[in-house]
């Protein structure tokens, strides 16, 4: 017996053959005729509805992850071999295709345009096309800024998965081209209310590169930002105050109207979110001293804190706002403070008092 070329098998047969190869391919992917390879799967990807949809998709999976040569072929077949209602093979094989990003993110560099239409659609697919956009987007935000739009769909998805996927992505974006990502803000903010900690963090993040680029939108961040500073997540509510400090830095009128909130993170039992509230109000305070003046108890209790950090900021507070605390308050400070810096910022802000 001779063995049969590819081209004269019969369709019926085209399956097994499919099969054959591709159980080289896992065996001894060197043998494999990579030419015929790509024949067969170019032949698949453009003839998709006459040949075995299922196993010509597990070869070119297979390709995908055995045969570099031969990988971009194997890609473009894998997209176009995916079938409009998506079966069990279908998400595996975009798996596949994540997988083969996640150690070579290029592999789907010319295929962000497929991505993005699966990744702006509700369907089993989203979810694992937003997976590789987001790896792209971690390795070269440039490569998906066409797919910021998708990206946006995918960010409210219902999928708690999804939604993760497409604001780290969109993080990633924003940290060097915050203008491709400022349409999001409003999908971005609602992330902010994901029970998931990874996903607020993110958001926070992204929303924060908005934010210091594009005034105009620091209002709206503002209003679902204060919302967050009590959530369960430390991380959360550290990163949360945090933004609030560099956006106090760019727009402290916008900060300053939320002075109540912020002052009483003060009192927080972390520490990093108490150094976050005093370097907030610092940053803010100029644009409204009153507002200053109005959180009296909170800083003159927060000179006792455990952190030299916030004693002194809020020393300087006290000097700059003409925070009525009692001079004896601050005389005990000066004299008593173990910390240097919170000695001389107390001697400071009694010769501003007086």
């Amino acid at each position: 017996m001779h063995p049969v070329p590819y081209a004269r098998l019969a369709d019926p047969l085209a399956g097994a053959a499919f099969a054959a190869v591709r159980k080289q391919l896992e065996d001894d992917s060197a043998s494999v005729d990579e030419e015929l390879l790509r024949t067969m799967l170019s032949d698949a990807a453009a003839d998709a509805s006459n040949v075995d949809r299922r196993e010509a998709l597990r070869l070119a999976m297979a390709a995908v992850k055995h045969c570099g040569d031969s990988r971009e072929v194997a890609v473009d077949a894998t997209f176009d071999l995916l079938a409009d209602e998506p079966s069990a093979l279908n998400r595996a094989a975009l798996q596949a295709l994540h997988e083969a990003a996640t150690d070579d993110p290029t592999v789907l560099k010319d295929s962000v345009g497929d991505l993005a239409t699966y990744a702006s659609q509700d369907s089993m697919y989203q979810a694992a096309a937003t997976h590789c956009l987001m790896e792209l987007a971690e390795a070269d935000p440039a490569s998906v800024l066409d797919a910021a739009p998708a990206l946006e769909a995918a960010a409210t998805a219902e999928t708690e998965a999804t939604q993760s996927y497409a604001v780290y992505a969109l993080s990633c974006v924003a940290e060097a081209h915050p203008e491709e990502v400022f349409p999001a803000i409003a999908a971005l903010i609602k992330a902010m209310q994901s029970e998931d900690e990874t996903t607020k963090t993110n958001a926070l993040a992204a929303l924060g590169k908005i934010a210091s680029n594009y005034p105009d939108a620091a209002e709206s961040i503002m209003d679902e930002l204060v919302t967050v500073l009590d959530a369960d997540s430390k991380r959360v509510r550290n990163n949360a105050v945090g933004l609030l400090g560099d956006l106090a830095q760019e727009h402290p009128a916008v900060v300053i109207e939320y002075a109540d909130q912020i002052a009483a993170r003060l009192e927080h039992n972390n520490i990093q979110a108490r150094v976050n509230a005093s370097i907030a109000l610092q940053r803010a305070g100029e644009a409204d001293p009153a507002a200053i003046r109005a959180q009296q108890n909170h800083l003159e209790a927060a000179l006792q804190d455990p952190s030299p950090e916030v004693r002194s900021n809020v020393c300087s507070l006290i000097g700059n706002a003409n925070v009525s605390v009692p001079i004896e308050t601050l005389e005990e400070v000066k004299e008593n403070d173990l910390d240097e810096t919170v000695r001389d910022r107390a001697a400071w802000a009694i010769s501003r008092l007086r």
